[in-house]
C-alpha cells in the first residue's frame, strides 16, 4: 500500500532521467522496469507486422514492449527512412506482442513535429493494434499503447 506524505505530493513515485523535459512512455516503461526488476517482467523488442499501412521507400518498424504481470506497455516507432507512411483508423493495424486478454489503447504522435495524431484502438479478438488515421507523411510516427495479457 503506497502512502502519500505532505511533503512528496506531485512527485512523481519514479526518478525518471528526462533530458529537456522530453517525455516519452518509452523512458517512463524503462524506469518503471528499472524499479520494479526483471522478476515477473519482460522487456523484449519485436518487429510488428502491418496490415493496411501505406509506405513508400524503405520505412523501418520496430517495438519496444515491457510486460509486468497482467500489464502490457509498447511503443511502436516507424521511421520513414527517406519514404512516407500513411494510415487509415479502422483499416490499419499491426500483431501484437501477446495475446490481449482486454482491449486497451494506443496513441500516435508525429515524432518531428512533435504533435498528436490521434489514439487508436487495441482489439482482444482477433488481436491487433489499430492506429488512427495520418496522411501520407515522411515524418517518423511513434505509437504507445497499454493492454493486459495473460499472466
Amino acid at each position: 500500500m503506497t502512502r502519500l506524505m505532505k511533503g512528496n505530493v506531485g512527485k512523481p513515485p519514479i526518478d525518471m532521467d528526462i533530458p529537456n523535459n522530453q517525455f516519452t512512455w518509452r523512458r517512463w516503461f524503462e524506469d518503471l522496469y528499472k524499479v520494479l526488476g526483471p522478476i515477473n517482467n519482460i522487456q523484449g523488442v519485436s518487429i510488428p507486422v502491418f496490415t493496411g499501412l501505406t509506405t513508400t521507400g524503405n520505412p523501418i518498424i520496430t517495438a519496444e514492449y515491457y510486460r509486468f504481470g497482467f500489464f502490457l506497455g509498447l511503443s511502436i516507432y516507424i521511421s520513414a527512412n527517406g519514404g512516407s507512411t500513411a494510415s487509415v483508423a479502422g483499416t490499419t493495424y499491426c500483431d501484437l506482442p501477446f495475446p490481449a486478454l482486454a482491449e486497451g489503447f494506443c496513441v500516435a504522435n508525429d515524432v518531428n513535429t512533435k504533435i498528436n495524431i490521434g489514439s487508436g484502438f487495441i482489439q482482444k479478438d482477433p488481436g491487433g493494434i489499430y492506429t488512427p488515421s495520418w496522411s501520407a507523411s515522411s515524418n517518423d510516427i511513434s505509437i504507445s499503447g497499454f493492454y493486459l495479457v495473460e499472466q
